[in-house]
C-alpha cells in the first residue's frame, strides 16, 4: 500500500474547495513557510496506520492532520468565520462519499471512507491576526487479502 495515495486524495479535494491552495511541501517543519505563501497555503502530515487483519483483507486506519494557513485581517472574527467555513467545506468534501467513491474507482486506491474527527483554530505564535486551522480526519483503507 502506498501511504502516499492518502495525500494526493486529500490534496485533490482541498483543491475542489480552492484552486490557488498551495501545499508547504516540508514534511515535518511548517514554521518556515514563506510571508509569500502564508495565506492558503496548506500542510498534510499522517500517522502510521493501524492494521486490522482479517481472513480475506486488511483494514489500515491512517490519521490525517491537515494545517491551513490564513494570513491576518483588520476584522479577526470575520476571518476566523470566514476560514473555519472554508475549512468545513474541505472536510466535507474530503468526506463525502461520493468523492470517496469517485476516488476509489479512478484510481484504484481502496479507500472505504473519510470523516472528520476535529477542526481547531488557533492563532500564530508570532502574529496574533494570523491564524492555522487544523483538521484531523480518519481513512479507511480496506485490501483484499484474495
Amino acid at each position: 500500500m502506498r501511504l502516499s495515495k492518502v495525500r494526493d486524495y486529500l490534496k485533490q479535494q482541498i483543491r475542489l474547495e480552492d484552486t490557488s491552495a498551495i501545499e508547504w511541501p516540508d514534511a515535518f517543519n511548517t514554521e518556515n513557510i514563506p510571508r509569500n505563501l502564508g495565506d492558503k497555503s496548506f500542510h498534510i502530515a499522517y500517522s502510521a496506520p493501524s492494521i486490522t487483519r482479517g481472513q480475506r483483507s486488511v483494514d489500515y486506519n491512517v490519521v490525517a492532520i491537515c494545517e491551513f494557513f490564513f494570513k491576518g485581517q483588520r476584522n479577526t472574527q470575520t476571518q476566523l468565520d470566514d476560514a473555519m467555513d472554508k475549512i468545513n467545506r474541505i472536510g466535507l468534501n474530503c468526506s463525502s462519499t461520493t468523492a470517496v467513491s469517485l476516488y476509489r474507482d479512478t484510481d484504484n486506491f481502496p479507500i472505504q471512507n473519510c470523516n472528520i474527527i476535529s477542526q481547531v483554530p488557533t492563532p500564530l505564535e508570532n502574529n496574533d491576526n494570523a491564524l492555522i486551522i487544523t483538521i484531523e480526519l480518519e481513512m479507511l483503507i480496506t485490501f483484499s487479502n484474495c
